[in-house]
């Protein structure tokens, strides 16, 4: 059993569990003195366990009263245990009597509950059937006259069955009508219907005549349209017409200025100004046709003075042109004098080292036009220097090749090949004697001399080979 006064459990901090607290009804303090021991009792048990500790295993004392303490507890709680089990047997034993008791003074009252529980049902089932099967008859001579309004024309519009403006009737007023009053109703009822569908008939008829007089109207006026548009045509087709060929003669007055067709709806002529040359000039037959006679005199007149300043300007830029290719092909034959030779688009005209290809002198194209003649003969003077250092260079490596491979020569020499060079080049030399010297005496001693030579080489010679 749950109450208010039923005793709470207050949480202990120390030991981690709960104790009742002294809240007690009158019942449960009488089942308090069965258990033979004091609440206090118990409190004054836990209270002398809680200044009981244990110091680790060196603390023989300590560890001897929590045994104690231990026990003592375990033994109380196991008596109250005990106890609890005793009192709720003796409290079941009694519940079991308690319910036999009842079952044996309740048996004899079933069975004749249900007998006339039985007869009473049947009663009333008999009145429930005969009040069903009245309101089923209700139910179908309410259906019957429903059946009638409406074959008589009336409807339902959610609230009740109405006819016209003024006649109507509720669900509940209908079931209730006696019959002389439904037969009185169901007559208005008819007569409504004959002069709702007298009305009906009658603005049939005036809806058909006005309609057919809308289609006549109708016809008439698609029959004008018709004649409108085809006048309308007509005219458009002569006025593109007439358009076409105004627009056709003003083509051909502009061909004769140099125009052509670019595309089918333009024509184009090429004109060159101050600063560009042959750009298209586009006229479209759009903007051709929509000028007046006047506009395009006046736009034909401009033309023609355009075209005119184009050509001049044309004369004068071929004129300029033809300046510059003489000039060009002038400059460029004066750099192939000078050894230069044309190489590609990105270096141009070149002058190279014979010994290394990373030593050269590069005229661009573009340079050649782009100085005036003072500028121009400045570039090529300084170009001039520049050559000559390349040709400078290019003389030093070819004599110090010439001295390197004449020593390399003469290290290859024998000394019998040496001597006879040596002699060889003496007699050259005295070959090329000064004309002062060239007399018969000069002669005579130079023939001795290599006769002398000769026999002084031949014993060196053999000498060296022996």
């Amino acid at each position: 059993m749950t109450t208010e006064n039923q005793s709470h459990e207050l949480e202990t901090e120390d030991l981690g569990q709960t104790m009742p607290v002294d809240v007690l009804d009158n019942e449960q303090t009488l089942v308090m003195q069965k258990y033979n021991i004091a609440q206090a009792s118990i409190n004054e048990i836990v209270a002398r366990s809680r200044e009981v500790k244990v110091n680790g295993p060196e603390d023989k004392e300590g560890y001897k009263k929590a045994k104690e303490c231990l026990a003592l507890l375990r033994t109380t709680r196991t008596s109250i245990e005990k106890k609890r089990k005793e009192l709720k047997e003796d409290a079941l034993r009694e519940g079991r009597n308690i319910d036999a008791v009842a079952k044996l003074l309740a048996s004899p009252i079933p069975t004749e509950e249900n007998r006339l529980k039985a007869e009473v049902e049947a009663v009333d089932k008999y009145y429930e059937d005969l009040k069903a099967e009245k309101e089923r008859l209700e139910q179908v001579k309410l259906n019957d006259r429903i059946d009638t309004l409406k074959a008589a024309g009336m409807g339902w519009n959610g609230s009740y069955y109405a006819i016209g403006d003024t006649i109507s009737i509720d669900a509940v007023t209908l079931k209730l009508l006696p019959d002389d009053k439904f037969n009185e109703f169901v007559g208005k009822v008819e007569a409504e219907n004959t002069r709702i569908k007298e009305a009906i008939a009658e603005q049939q008829r005036k809806e058909q005549e006005e309609k057919e007089a809308f289609e006549k109207q109708k016809e008439e006026q698609r029959l004008e349209a018709e004649r409108l548009e085809k006048q309308r045509v007509e005219l458009e087709q002569q006025q593109a017409e007439m358009k076409k060929q105004i627009l056709n003669a003003r083509i051909e007055l502009l061909k004769g200025l140099g125009f052509v067709d670019s595309n089918l709806n333009s024509l184009t002529i090429l004109l060159t100004t101050e600063w560009y040359e042959e750009i298209p000039y586009t006229l479209y037959h759009s903007d051709i046709t929509v000028l007046t006679a006047d506009q395009f005199k006046t736009e034909y007149e401009n033309l023609k003075t355009l075209i005119s300043n184009s050509e001049l300007y044309k004369k004068r830029q071929n004129e300029a042109k033809a300046a510059k290719e003489a000039q060009y092909n002038a400059r460029v034959k004066e750099l192939y004098a000078m050894g230069f030779v044309e190489r590609d688009a990105k270096d141009g005209f070149v002058f190279s080292s014979k010994y290394d290809d990373l030593y050269f002198l590069a005229v661009l194209p573009g340079t050649l036009n782009a100085f005036d003649e003072a500028q121009w003969t400045n570039y090529i003077n300084d170009t001039i220097k520049q050559r000559e250092a390349i040709i400078n260079q290019d003389a030093q490596i070819e004599k110090e090749n010439a001295e390197r491979a004449e020593k390399e020569r003469q290290a290859r020499l024998s000394d019998s090949e040496k001597i006879q060079e040596f002699v060889s080049g003496l007699a050259e030399q005295m070959k090329h004697s000064p004309k002062a010297l060239e007399s018969v005496q000069y002669q005579r001693l130079v023939n001795q001399f290599d006769t002398d030579m000769e026999k002084l080489i031949n014993g060196l010679i053999e000498a060296l080979n022996g």
